[in-house]
């Protein structure tokens, strides 16, 4: 019997902590609204519509109507995406995220972004 209870709860406490990252995941990829762009020195860029960023599950695009579209291969590990840029690798820290926005922290400021 205590091998039975020992065996349900590690499969209990299993079911409860996977259940959060599987749906951080599916949070995280979609297409995503660029509401505003802040900076390091607190400045922001409110973007208007049509500029967005789209997560999936091998790449991350840049939707940009005054400044192009670029898109990069990730990898995430925890908190952290891991971008491609050219020969480099590139980190995006996700310090916001629940259904509907996510706020991402990147080497050229702060995107907060809505769904």
């Amino acid at each position: 019997m205590y091998k039975f209870f020992k065996k349900f709860t590690l499969f209990f406490i299993i079911i409860l902590f996977s259940n959060p990252i599987y749906s951080q995941e599916n949070n995280l990829q979609k297409k995503w609204n660029i509401k505003k762009l802040i900076y390091s020195d607190n400045s922001e860029l409110k973007l208007d519509n049509g500029n967005f960023i789209i997560i999936d599950q091998n790449s991350i695009s840049e939707v940009m109507s005054e400044y192009g579209n670029r898109r990069y291969p990730y990898y995430k590990k925890s908190n952290i995406l891991y971008l491609k840029s050219g020969g480099s690798e590139v980190e995006w820290k996700i310090l916001f995220i629940d259904d509907n926005s996510l706020t991402l922290e990147t080497p050229i400021g702060t995107y907060v972004l809505e769904e």
